[in-house]
Parts: structure tokens; sequence; C-alpha cells
């Protein structure tokens, strides 16, 4: 009977003082608005999770039982991981990849694509700004040390990658950071430079001293024809 009472008097005030909320048996619910165009509306915030909310995909709990063929998704906290990461976990239904989309709506109602994320992992968008603390303009200072193409090409052929680069392998087991690969192939990019640039200083010096030695050369012949000419 108490039970029934404070149940009573939970509804009553939700009727009477939450005029914003609806709880109905059938039908939209909403909360803190009076729209209702969606199976649930709510404006404000939303706090889910916890430790009871383990959504561990290593170990499926009974939150996926009925995942399979729904074309629901399933939110929550892995602690089982041991990373603490908020999961989202996505069935495509009747689609045939899968993913999620991410979209802005204006006020105007143009729809515009943001983000896509594909079922296989591959993330597209238009632009990843990465903030970067380390970038390799040092390569450019007078005390930078440039490696050797000999020393390179000795790399190359012990590690069969480039010097400071990871290796496949690595690629294949731990992945790539966006910034810090990014700043390795500008170093690498850079270095590349130096060597262009004195390769080409090389160059034009050995052209400088064919040149003069086909000068003389020249001076060399006419002088010589001219001794010719001279004796007959």
């Amino acid at each position: 009977m108490i039970k029934i009472l404070i149940g009573g008097l939970l509804l009553a005030s939700i009727t009477a003082s939450g005029q914003t909320n609806s709880f109905p048996s059938s039908g939209n619910v909403r909360i803190n608005t009076t729209n209702s165009d969606a199976n649930l509306t709510m404006d404000g915030t939303i706090l889910v999770g916890g430790y009871t909310a383990n959504l561990d995909v290593a170990s499926p709990n009974s939150g996926f039982n009925n995942l399979a063929n729904s074309a629901k998704m399933l939110i929550g906290w892995n602690k089982s991981a041991g990373e603490g990461e908020t999961d989202f976990v996505s069935n495509r239904g009747a689609g045939a990849a899968g993913g999620f989309a991410f979209y802005d709506y204006s006020n105007t109602g143009v729809i515009t694509g943001l983000l896509r994320i594909y079922g296989n992992g591959m993330l597209r968008g238009k632009e990843v700004e990465v903030d970067n603390y380390f970038w390799p303009d040092f390569v450019f200072e007078p005390k930078y040390k440039l490696i050797t193409l000999a020393k390179t090409e000795s790399d190359i052929k012990q590690n069969g990658h480039l010097p400071d680069m990871p290796s496949a392998a690595e690629v294949v087991k731990d992945g790539v950071k966006l910034g810090e690969i990014s700043a390795k192939l500008l170093q690498k990019i850079e270095e590349l430079t130096l060597h262009l640039i004195e390769k080409d200083k090389q160059l034009k010096l050995h052209e400088n001293r064919l040149l003069k030695q086909e000068q003389k050369s020249r001076k060399l012949e006419k002088l010589l024809l001219s001794k010719i000419g001279n004796h007959k």
C-alpha cells in the first residue's frame, strides 16, 4: 500500500510540475520539452554508462544477444579491456557495410556530410587537423648532421627500410600515429632536399670544369691549326 501511494505521488508530481515531461504507456516519450516528433525527445544532457554497463567486445555479454539483424546500436563503458573507453557497437541490419556517419543540418535545411567511419575501419572526411609539437625544421640548422647517402643505402640493405622509419611489420602490428609519421616523412623530404641541393652544386661545379676544359681544348685546337698553317 505504501509503495502504491509513493508511486502515485511521484506520478502526480510529474504530471503537475513537469508538464514538459511525458511518459505514456504507448507513443513518443518527451523529457523537458513539448516536442515529441521522435520516439524519444529530450532537451538537456544525458548521462549513461557506469561500472555495471560493461560493454566488452572481446567477451560479449547479454547486451549483444539481440543485436544481430536488429539495425540497432549498443553504447557502454568497457572496463574489462583496461582502457576505460566508451564503446559504440552498431549492427548493420540489412545494410552491406555498416559503420557510422556524421552530418551537419543547417538552419536552412542543408545537410552536409562531415565524417564517415566505414565498417572495414576506413575513415573518410575532407580534412584532418593534428596538433603536433614536433616538426623537423632542425634539419636545416647548420649544426644538423645529415646522414650520408652511403649510410642510408647501407641501412636500407640491412633493415629493408629508411633509417628512423618504422618497418612494415611494425606498422601492421602497431599502426602509425598520423602526426608522428607526417613529421618523420617531412624530415626525410627535407634531408632529400639537402642532398639534392648538394648534388646540384656538385653537378654545376662539374659542368663548369667541363666548360673550362672545352674552352681550353678549343684554344689549343686553334693554336695547333695556326701552327700548321704557318708551316705550309
